[in-house]
C-alpha cells in the first residue's frame, strides 16, 4: 500500500489547510481536486499507480473540512 504523508499547512491569514501526499517527494506532482464538499483526500489505488510511475499526489481539504479551517 502506498504510504499517504498527511498535514496541517499554517496560512499566512492564521487559518490552516489539510494536506495529503501520496507517491515520490521530487519530481512530477498532480494536485487532485476531488470535489464540492471536499477534505483531503487520496483513492489507495491512485496513490498505488502514481508511485508505479513515480509520480507525487497532492491533496487539499476545502475550507472547513477536514483539519482545514473555515473561511468565514
Amino acid at each position: 500500500m502506498a504510504e499517504l504523508l498527511r498535514q496541517v499547512v499554517p496560512l499566512p491569514d492564521g487559518r490552516s489547510c489539510e494536506v495529503v501526499e501520496a507517491g515520490e517527494r521530487v519530481g512530477p506532482a498532480i494536485i487532485v481536486h476531488n470535489g464540492t464538499p471536499s477534505a483531503a483526500g487520496i483513492v489507495t489505488a491512485k496513490a498505488e499507480d502514481a508511485v508505479a510511475r513515480g509520480l507525487r499526489l497532492i491533496s487539499y481539504g476545502r475550507p472547513g473540512y477536514g483539519q482545514s479551517t473555515r473561511n468565514p
